[in-house]
C-alpha cells in the first residue's frame, strides 16, 4: 500500500470543482482530515465523508445492510469515482450545512459549524466537529506553505486512526504488539507498529527541510 491515495485526493479535488471553488492545499487538507473522521474505505465505497445520499448504489456490494449499504444507517457505497463525487456534493449543498460551506468557501473555520446543525448533525457528535473546525483553523493560524499543510493533514488523520484501533484492540481484549493487525490507510490491513511507524514518518517528512520534495514524491496534488 502506498503512503497516500491518489485517487482519494483527486476525489476532493473533483468535490470542490463541483462546488465550484479550486481545489487549494487548505481545501484538500481539510478534507482529508474529515474523511480520516469517517474512516470510510475509499475504493470499496467511493464515499470518503460517508454520505447517505441515495444515488448510483454499487448494488453488488452488500455486507448484511441491503445492497449498496455500508451500514444501517445507512451510510452508502456507490458503483463509480463520479456518482460518490455527485452524492458529496449533493449532501453538501441539500440545505442543512450551510456552515460547512461557508467554511469551505472562505476557508476559515467558524464555529457555527460544529453545531447544531452541519457537522453535528452530519455525524451525530459535536466533537467531531469541533475537532474538524479547530483543525481548519489551525491550518490557518499556522499560515504554512501549502506543501507542509498537506502532508500533516495526513498525519494527523493517520494518529487519530492508530489511537482508535489500539483503543478497538483494547476493547477486544487483546494485547497490541508487532504482530497485531490493524485497520488503517483506505481500507487496507497493517499491523499497529506499522501505523505508528508510517505517521512518525510523515510527521518527520513534514518538519523537515526537504518537505516540499517528500509531499510531491507522495503524490501532492
Amino acid at each position: 500500500m502506498g503512503l497516500v491515495s491518489l485517487s482519494r485526493e483527486q476525489f476532493f479535488s473533483d468535490v470542490c470543482k463541483a462546488l465550484g471553488l479550486p481545489s487549494t492545499p487548505w481545501r484538500l487538507a481539510v478534507f482529508t482530515f474529515w474523511a480520516n473522521q469517517e474512516g470510510m474505505p475509499f475504493e470499496e465505497t467511493f464515499n470518503p465523508l460517508a454520505s447517505t445520499q441515495s444515488g448510483d448504489l454499487n448494488l453488488g456490494f452488500d455486507r448484511g445492510y441491503g445492497p449498496g449499504n455500508w451500514n444501517s444507517v445507512p451510510v452508502r457505497a456507490y458503483r463509480t469515482h463520479a456518482a460518490g463525487v455527485a452524492a458529496t456534493v449533493e449532501t453538501l449543498e441539500n440545505g442543512y450545512y450551510p456552515n460547512i460551506l461557508r467554511c469551505l468557501r472562505d476557508q476559515v473555520g467558524y464555529y457555527e459549524a460544529v453545531g447544531p446543525r452541519d457537522f453535528t448533525s452530519w455525524v451525530g457528535s459535536e466533537d467531531y466537529g469541533r475537532r474538524v473546525v479547530d483543525f481548519m483553523n489551525a491550518c490557518q493560524e499556522e499560515k504554512m506553505d501549502p506543501k507542509r499543510l498537506w502532508l500533516l493533514g495526513i498525519a494527523w488523520g493517520d494518529f487519530e486512526r492508530m489511537v482508535n484501533c489500539y483503543d478497538a484492540l483494547l476493547r477486544a481484549g487483546h494485547v497490541p504488539n508487532e504482530g497485531v493487525p490493524a485497520i488503517v490507510g483506505d481500507g487496507g490491513l497493517q499491523d499497529l507498529n506499522g501505523a505508528v511507524q508510517r505517521m512518525k514518518r510523515i510527521c518527520a517528512l513534514a518538519v523537515s527541510p526537504n518537505y516540499a520534495a517528500a509531499a510531491a514524491l507522495l503524490g501532492y496534488p
